[in-house]
C-alpha cells in the first residue's frame, strides 16, 4: 500500500487541527500502521459509503465529495495492479 498523500488539501487541513496530528503523526497514518490492509481498506470503503450516503443531508456537499473522492483515491491505492 500506498503511503498518505501529504500533498492532499484534505490531510493538509487535518495538518493544521491540532487533534489529528498529536505526537506528530495524523491519524490516518495511526489506522494504516495498527490494522491489516483488509482492517485498512474497510476503513476506508466505510468512509467512502459514510460520505456517499450523507452528500446531500448535511449543507456541506462541496467538501464531502472531496472527502469521497479522498477516500476513494486511497481505496482505490491499496490495490496493486
Amino acid at each position: 500500500m500506498q503511503g498518505t498523500p501529504t500533498s492532499n488539501p484534505l490531510v493538509a487541513q487535518m495538518e493544521e487541527v491540532p487533534y489529528y496530528d498529536a505526537g506528530g503523526i495524523t491519524v490516518l497514518d495511526v489506522m494504516k500502521a495498527k490494522m491489516t490492509p483488509e482492517q485498512y481498506r474497510g476503513y476506508l470503503l466505510g468512509n467512502v459509503i459514510k460520505y456517499s450516503l450523507r452528500l446531500n443531508w448535511k449543507h456541506q456537499s462541496k467538501a464531502d465529495a472531496k472527502k469521497l473522492a479522498d477516500y476513494s483515491k486511497w481505496l482505490e491505492d491499496t490495490y496493486v495492479a
